[in-house]
């Protein structure tokens, strides 16, 4: 199963902080670790040599809370042609925002990406203003966009903090397109009493989970890839001061459990 290691997964720092490494080097220690594809950040550099060790399908990360920046629409163009990136990952973060604000801005960012080959995986942020898959739909379905240029980002930690959407897979309303599945492992705790902007930066690994459960979203998993790309996005505040080579070590490890 190709799994691509996100960029939080590898980058050594929280969401919202300059990662810690450099796109060549933590190529470098994902080849070295087995890992075949990683993703990257949009406002970091363009680095073609990172080519020579992994692929890149995918990049962070658009805000849909307001319309995309002058700069930002030449870095998708550049993250597209020069590392073949085929997916930017969006959603909204900021409170109040509206769904026909989000699909605006959402269908601004697909007259952009669309014609450069990258499909948009819009995300239920579960600390933003949309956080349920319902939400999602309605973003897609509203922003008039093509199934074949944006859909659902199945992220299996935020989704988790709405208990309709975790096991979501042919048990509810059809889920809208798939754009990209995110895989981490399952939360045991009530998230009723945590923040998610703050949990979602320390997720548990699969390897701590029951094995069934692992087990089950493998089988998920194989029902709907190889189509569908799959992401390993493990942010976890014991990894970030550890060598980078440790981590990629100890993610590559927890990815070989959904073989």
């Amino acid at each position: 199963m190709n799994i691509c290691a996100s960029y939080l997964t590898l980058a050594g720092s929280s969401y919202g902080k300059p990662a810690r490494y450099s796109p060549l080097e933590r190529a470098q220690a994902a080849h070295a670790a087995g890992i075949p594809a990683i993703g990257v950040s949009m406002h970091e550099d363009i680095d073609e040599s990172v080519l020579r060790y992994v692929t890149v399908p995918e990049a962070e990360w658009v805000e849909l809370s307001f319309p995309l920046f002058t700069e930002e629409r030449y870095r998708l163009a550049a993250l597209r042609n020069v590392l073949g990136v085929t997916r930017i990952n969006a959603g909204v973060t900021l409170p109040r925002v509206s769904i026909a604000e989000a699909a605006v801005n959402l269908a601004r960012l697909a007259e952009i990406t669309a014609p450069l080959g990258i499909t948009v995986a819009v995300e239920p942020v579960a600390f933003g203003s949309h956080k349920t898959i319902d939400d999602i739909r309605m973003v897609l379905k509203a922003s008039g966009v093509s199934p074949e240029h944006a859909g659902l980002l199945y992220d299996w930690w935020q989704t988790s903090y709405d208990p309709e959407n975790l096991f979501a897979f042919g048990e509810h309303e059809p889920l809208p397109p798939l754009a990209e599945v995110q895989l981490c492992g399952f939360r045991e705790d009530d998230p009723d009493t945590e923040d998610p902007a703050v949990t979602s930066q320390d997720r548990p690994l699969l390897a701590d989970c029951a094995p069934s459960s692992v087990r089950w979203l493998r089988d998920e998993l194989r029902k709907i890839s190889p189509d569908v790309p799959l992401s390993y996005e493990m942010p976890r505040a014991d990894w970030r001061e550890l060598p980078l080579i440790d981590v990629a070590e100890l993610a590559a490890k927890d990815m070989s459990l959904l073989s």
